[in-house]
């Protein structure tokens, strides 16, 4: 059975990232890991750059 999902918004989106969790929950051993990995760069990179548009933001302002 295939799932049709609504492509290009955001509750397409949000699908894929409930499939990614959904399996991340269910793996073992390396894809675990693999996926928390994943799941830790992405919200470095989200800490980066709310963080740089925050200094931006100060910088500009101040």
């Amino acid at each position: 059975m295939q799932r049709e999902s609504p492509t290009f918004t955001v509750e397409g989106y949000l699908d894929g990232v409930r499939d990614f969790a959904e399996s991340a929950n269910r793996a073992q051993g390396v894809r675990y890991w693999a996926a928390v990995l994943v799941a830790v760069l992405l919200l470095v990179g989200v800490v980066y750059v709310v963080w740089e548009s925050l200094l931006f933001v100060l910088t500009t302002w101040l």
